[in-house]
């Protein structure tokens, strides 16, 4: 129909366009475009829109190309049927509405594109934004971006100006320190493949490639790090929150290494020194986190990207050991220092078990779940009605954030700090005073995560390699071997028994109670009950149908050849219940018991009674016929 024009002057951009319509399965319009690659969005306002049909369309779009059939997205405004997200979904194929707001120009939209995701936007006033649909678009990496009028009618053009247009890449990227050799990045179908060389991400200065957005407040990045080339061990990738683009910005930054597993690495304060809280030992594919609420970090893995187990957080924890210094505006009577000292350490401040410390004249203070600069905050206020103007540093001597519990049968129960020379568990409980109960029954828990893993203490003096290194949030436990079985029948003692060892055979368990009575036993018939679970049940009955626990009964003659042996094989566990049955001569012997009792009460009954002594005299004649 009628030729269209565009024009830009002092911000605005006029656009006079006609065509049927942007709809069904091939467009009509006046577009003004420019190339994005990957992910970003087109912002403007549609300052004025000419009225020469309700449905004319004045708008942002995004599209794969000029064709007319072209996949496309569009955010309009019309003169008469409001605002709405209209697309295209397949080149060539028919088109999508979904409505918006009924309003007329002036007013804002916005597109924004993220992988195959685009999500229209509507604003008033440029500032709180509505989301009017989302949907999935197969664009290809490069599309065209830019701004659209349709009149609606091939006989006349309409006219709309467009002003505070916006065209921008989503993500940034930039070589940050000296690199040696210059990084890249590429986005493609929402898949981040970066190239970065560079000394470390460490120490008081930084040097790799940092592909970023700008964050506002609070918020979070979350990525699956699908693969790493192997350049080195300490090769790191990972998310970060970083305060500026200098070397030595303060930042956080949760990675996976080639070779060293997970850390949550950062600088605290700007080209201060780095710090590392080591996660699991474990490579790509990984999901890790950074989260930012206030000035606490805390970053955090997944296998799977839905349950997350949090590696560090830069909040001081009970345990951790501060150094604090107070800077006094005073000269001649410090509040907390000698006369004329203005400066006051205190170098080796620890956080007790409830998170609190105690600095003079600002009393007991919450210090654990604080970050080093909240805390340095508090003490300031504290002290600030004290003495003028007072400057204070708050920095982890020890700990790092990173902090154990050790209980049980220790020498000191308490939360410890991960220190260079506690890194591992045997020098953690060394720490907490050693072992304090019968090293042959002493059993060591680590809890970590939700999971459970325990040790015999001697196992783990005798097997350095199961000497663990130990993770911020480890839960130590020494205790006692709780096992026991009991003996009954004919044994030295009928008790409960708790096993001494790690290991207790049948043999032995017999030995612990005293042997079998010389006298009673039958060495025929020593029995052991057990519930055993229904895989094992069913194993020794050659049965497949048995479910749940199973009551078994196993017998062991020990006068059998192989009958000590097999005693000696076999192996108590927890819970059972060791027979020894009687011989049988016992009972022919209580039988006969039972009956000789019976015959000497008889007895003893029959002498009583015919027994004592008399006297006396008679006479007497009789005759027979």
């Amino acid at each position: 129909g009628v030729g269209g024009s565009g024009s830009f002057a002092s911000g605005t951009y006029s656009l006079t366009g006609a065509g049927a319509d942007i709809w069904g399965t091939a467009d009509a319009l006046r577009y003004v475009y420019t190339t994005l690659n990957g992910d970003g969005q087109i912002t403007a306002r549609v300052a004025t829109e000419q009225n020469v049909h309700p449905w004319t369309k004045a708008g942002v779009m995004i599209r794969d190309s000029v064709t007319p059939g072209s996949r496309q997205a569009l955010m309009l405004v019309s003169p008469g049927k409001g605002n709405a997200f209209q697309r295209r979904l397949a080149t060539g194929g028919v088109s999508t509405h979904t409505a918006g707001a009924f309003v007329t120009a002036p007013y804002w939209v916005r597109l924004t594109r993220a992988g195959n995701a685009i999500t229209a936007s509507q604003s008033a006033d440029g500032t709180t934004w509505t989301v009017v649909g989302t949907d999935t678009i197969a664009f290809g990496q490069t599309v065209l971006i830019g701004l659209a009028v349709s009149s609606h009618t091939t006989s006349a053009a309409a006219t709309a100006t467009f002003d505070n247009v916006v065209v921008e890449s989503l993500w940034s990227n930039q070589d940050v320190g000296t690199v040696g050799l210059a990084g890249s990045t590429s986005i493609s179908s929402g898949v981040f493949t970066l190239t970065g060389a560079g000394a470390d991400i460490w120490g008081a200065a930084d040097a790799f490639h940092f592909t970023y957005q700008r964050l506002t407040g609070d918020g979070e990045i979350v990525a699956r790090v699908a693969s790493l080339s192997a350049t080195h061990v300490w090769h790191k990738v990972g998310v970060m929150i970083r305060n500026d683009l200098t070397p030595g910005s303060a930042h956080g930054l949760m990675l996976v290494s080639s070779g060293k597993g997970l850390a949550f690495q950062r600088r605290v304060t700007a080209n201060g020194v780095s710090t590392n809280t080591a996660g699991p030992l474990l490579a790509a594919p990984r999901w890790v986190k950074v989260a930012r609420a206030g000035d606490v970090i805390t970053a955090s893995w997944s296998d799977d990207g839905t349950t997350w187990t949090v590696v560090g957080s830069d909040t001081i924890s009970a345990g951790d050991t501060l150094s604090l210094t107070v800077f006094e505006n005073v000269k001649d009577d410090p509040l907390l220092g000698n006369t004329g000292q203005r400066v006051s350490v205190l170098d080796t401040v620890q956080v007790d078990g409830q998170g609190y410390i105690f600095v003079p004249y600002a009393g007991r203070i919450k210090a654990a779940g604080n970050s080093p600069e909240a805390l340095r905050q508090a003490i300031a206020r504290k002290l600030d009605s004290q003495t003028p103007d007072p400057q204070v540093t708050v920095n982890r001597v020890a700990g790092d954030g990173s902090t154990v519990s050790v209980s049980g049968g220790v020498g000191a129960q308490g939360v410890y700090p991960i220190e260079r020379p506690t890194r591992s568990l045997t020098a953690m409980i060394a720490r907490a005073g050693g072992v304090a109960i019968e090293p042959s029954v002493a059993i060591v828990r680590v809890t970590r995560g939700g999971q459970t893993g325990k040790i015999w203490l001697e196992d783990l003096y005798a097997n350095p390699s199961l000497d663990i290194a130990l993770r911020a949030g480890d839960r130590i436990v020494v205790e006692t071997d709780t096992r026991a079985f009991v003996a009954l029948g004919a044994t030295g003692t009928q008790n409960r028994v708790p096993f001494t060892t790690q290991t207790l055979s049948a043999i032995e368990a017999i030995a612990t109670v005293g042997g079998l009575s010389t006298s009673l036993a039958d060495p025929t018939g020593v029995f052991v009950f057990r519930n055993e679970p229904a895989e094992i049940a069913n194993a020794v009955l050659g049965r497949t149908d048995l479910q749940g626990d199973q009551r078994m009964v196993y017998v062991l003659d020990l006068t059998a050849p192989t009958g000590m042996f097999e005693a000696r094989d076999f192996l108590v566990r927890d819970g059972d219940t060791v027979y020894v049955t009687e011989a049988p001569f016992v009972q022919w012997q209580k039988t006969l018991s039972a009956i000789t009792g019976a015959a000497s009460a008889a007895r003893t009954v029959t002498s009583v009674g015919g027994s004592g002594s008399g006297s006396g005299s008679g006479s007497g004649s009789g005759s027979g016929i």
